[in-house]
């Protein structure tokens, strides 16, 4: 327990420690002694992130979880962690049975047995859990092996996210990522029955991650993430309830978000000439968003197979492959090399390579986008001090020049990989890289 000094007294945060040379914070509290068997440890021990609030606070939250998780155990025996389903499943399932087995009856021509009865395949396991039953011996895994054998375990929050990436190609990176939003919300909520879920649980994830100060444009995409979690995981498991984020929102969507600023043509001079004089891996990725409009991830993942430099029109062909996948389906196109950026892609061009930003990308999996984009911030943040840009401005930066040089919208969503509007864009090949040129040409005469 941590004590805080205040004023003229002190107040303690129950479940605060600070460990080692640092003064670590971390939650830390006892498992009470009739329930460590069903929680398979006897000190709960968590490592608090400075980006989810002050320790106090998470130790606060993680308490108030905990205190709610162990007074629902307590009171009801079905509510069991998924070390104890998956360790009674597998009870079963070395008698030769699975859950719901205890209902099934056998016929008499099915029977083979010297004495009757119409549920032979029972017998190994019910003469095991008499056995241990007579000796006093009976454990939280027997006790629900046997109630499996009639109801079945309800489904636990943990046991969607496997169901939802099966047979899902996507890269360890992404998985990492988006789990972590996840797992978050199995920590507020507990890893409870899927059942039991409810619109209040996926409100409070949302009113805790608000809370903390994240940005309800972050809050959102977390929360399609973990509705996609419930949609996908709950088809493959046959879980049949309304998903609990269906229509669960971010409160601030759309009025907290930082504005994105743009680039006048003399900020754009400026970023030429300093690319120019940096002339590293960096300022590429810089001159190619600047002069594309393209996403940063679309950039670094580029391969030299996705480059065509030689002909009338050179071109950079933006492509799913491998692991790596784009935002939609609309941000597969071709666009033209604009000639400021062609003496770029041909020094990035390696003959011996397949990629032209090893430093981000493997050419197989998804390209490191959010740690690209931070390292570009951080030169941008130094060469506009008096603005807020980022590598995503350069995007709108291009937009906004599209618009001034008349090009219509349709144009615009084409080269920048924008949704279609309807169905007839969806026919043909699009317009010619000549025709994409020529816009682009005018809105960027440098």
């Amino acid at each position: 327990m941590a004590k805080f000094n205040y004023y003229q007294g002190t107040f303690s945060v129950a479940y605060l420690i600070f460990k080692g040379k640092r003064n670590t914070p971390y939650y830390q509290r006892r498992v009470p002694t009739d329930l460590v068997k069903r929680f398979g440890k006897q000190i709960l021990k968590i490592k608090l992130d400075p980006k989810e609030g002050s320790p106090a606070s998470q130790a606060e939250r993680l308490g108030a979880y905990h205190d709610t998780l162990i007074a629902s155990m307590r009171s009801n025996g079905a509510i069991t962690l998924p070390a104890d389903k998956n360790a009674a499943l597998g009870l079963l399932y070395h008698y030769g049975l699975k859950q719901g087995d205890g209902k099934v009856t056998l016929t008499a021509l099915n029977n083979g047995g010297a004495e009757y009865t119409d549920q032979p395949h029972l017998n190994d396991f019910t003469a095991y859990y008499q056995h241990r039953q007579a000796q006093g011996r009976l454990t939280d895994v027997d006790r629900l092996a046997m109630q499996a054998l009639q109801n079945p375990l309800p489904t636990m929050l943990s046991e969607l996210w496997p169901a939802f990436i099966k047979d899902d190609n996507r890269g360890a990176k992404w998985i990492k990522k988006h789990k972590m939003y996840f797992d978050r919300f199995i920590s507020l909520v507990g890893d409870i029955p899927v059942e039991t879920t409810t619109i209040e649980s996926a409100r409070a994830y949302r009113d805790a991650r608000e809370k903390v100060g994240v940005k309800s444009g972050t809050v959102q995409k977390e929360i399609n993430i973990i509705k996609s979690v419930f949609n996908k995981g709950m088809r493959e498991l046959s879980i049949n309830i309304r998903n609990p984020f269906e229509s669960v929102r971010a409160t601030n969507l759309g009025h907290d978000a930082t504005k994105r600023e743009t680039l006048t043509t003399a900020e754009i001079k400026k970023l030429i000439a300093s690319c120019k004089k940096e002339d590293d891996d960096l300022s590429a990725i810089l001159m190619i968003t600047l002069f594309t409009g393209a996403r940063i991830g679309e950039i670094i993942g580029l391969r030299n197979s996705d480059l065509k430099l030689a002909g009338k029109t050179p071109s950079i062909n933006i492509t799913s492959y491998g692991k790596r996948r784009l935002k939609t389906s609309n941000s597969e196109r071709c666009i033209p090399v604009h000639p400021s950026i062609a003496a770029v892609l041909k020094k990035q061009f390696d003959p011996k390579g397949t990629v032209l930003f090893p430093r981000y990308c493997d050419g197989l999996n998804m390209p490191s986008a959010d740690t690209a984009s931070a390292t570009l911030n951080k030169r941008l943040k130094k060469l506009y001090a008096e603005k807020h840009i980022t590598n995503h401005c350069l995007r709108h930066t291009l937009e906004d020049r599209f618009r001034n040089a008349d090009i219509p919208k349709d144009r615009r969503d084409e080269f920048l990989g924008h949704a279609k509007q309807d169905s007839a864009d969806t026919y043909g090949h699009g317009r010619s890289l000549n025709k994409k040129l020529e816009d682009l040409l005018s809105a960027m005469p440098f």
